[in-house]
């Protein structure tokens, strides 16, 4: 599938690179202050998520983990 495909280069990308959560750490927060998401607990889980994969290692394989595997709880 291809949102997997984007997945995985994504997740390969942020590995090779974190400094490029930078790019969906600002663009979640340009959508939450918008106020147009249907679904804002989402970003900000998203963003919390990513916030603290830049702080943290361990959490940062959490992110890359999450982006590689292809279950109903990672999807969403």
């Amino acid at each position: 599938m291809l949102s997997d495909v984007f997945a995985h280069a994504v997740a390969d990308k942020l590995e090779a690179d974190p400094s490029l959560l930078r790019i969906p750490l600002a663009n979640i927060s340009r959508w939450i202050n918008t106020g147009v998401l249907s679904a804002p607990e989402w970003y900000h889980r998203w963003r919390d998520l990513l916030e603290q994969a830049t702080r943290d290692p361990v959490s940062l394989r959490s992110v890359l983990i999450i982006l590689r595997t292809d279950t109903e709880e990672t999807r969403r």
